[in-house]
């Protein structure tokens, strides 16, 4: 009796090891779901810029936002923990599901006309502005890191809807250190671009050598 049972659990295949949350966050479908609402971000804030607003709306927010400034004298250091609590606390609640969708336009739309309105009262064009905005790389890893923040809160609902919650909360809990890490690099940038403009633009430099590492580990993830 001992040898049947030693044999019917040598014939047993062996469990299929657990696939890592890493792996699943560089699935091809989540990373192009992704890069789709990364373009749709872009794409809604330079409309926010360029687009004319009424300007007592325009006024409103701009007086908002210059309560959120940082004073003249404040460090390095400062500035990157106010931009990143700032926007670390827009990630999170972007994170939530179904709120996402409708905080994450708000934020980017509301952003983008308060930098239309510190243009137009420094008499700089908004266009000048936008485009300047496309050749700083904090702006796209900013909005990337909402992008995640909105994809994960949507992957959830998917995931409670097919049954597989208990997959999905392990990638939940790493896009949320994912979203954090992002957004550190992203103050960081925003900070460095603040103090020098040209060294913010160099910094397209690294950035291109960590996409080309991005993308050819979501090709393996295939």
């Amino acid at each position: 009796m001992e040898e049947r049972q030693d044999a019917e659990a040598a014939v047993q295949p062996a469990p299929e090891p657990k696939e890592s949350a890493l792996r699943i966050f560089l699935e091809r479908r989540r990373v192009t779901f992704i890069a789709v609402v990364l373009l749709v971000e872009v794409a809604m804030f330079m409309a926010a810029i360029v687009m004319p607003v009424d300007p007592n709306l325009r006024q409103q927010l701009v007086v908002q936002g210059q309560s959120t400034l940082p004073s003249a004298n404040t460090s390095a250091g400062a500035l990157v923990g106010l931009i990143l609590a700032n926007n670390l606390r827009v990630a999170l609640l972007e994170m939530i599901p179904i709120v996402g969708f409708a905080l994450l336009p708000t934020s980017i739309l509301v952003s983008g006309i308060i930098i239309q309105g510190f243009a137009a009262s420094n008499s700089v064009p908004p266009a000048l502005v936008a485009f300047s905005y496309l050749l700083l790389p904090f702006t796209f890893f900013e909005l990337l890191a909402y992008a995640i923040a909105l994809v994960s809160g949507t992957m959830v609902i998917a995931a409670w809807r097919g049954k597989r919650l208990h997959r999905e909360a392990r990638v939940f809990a790493l896009e949320i250190v994912i979203v954090a890490i992002v957004l550190v690099i992203a103050a960081t940038m925003e900070t460095v671009s603040i103090i020098n403009p040209l060294v913010g633009v160099l910094l397209w430099i690294p950035v291109a050598g960590l996409v080309v590492a991005v993308v050819l580990r979501t090709v393996k993830a295939k």
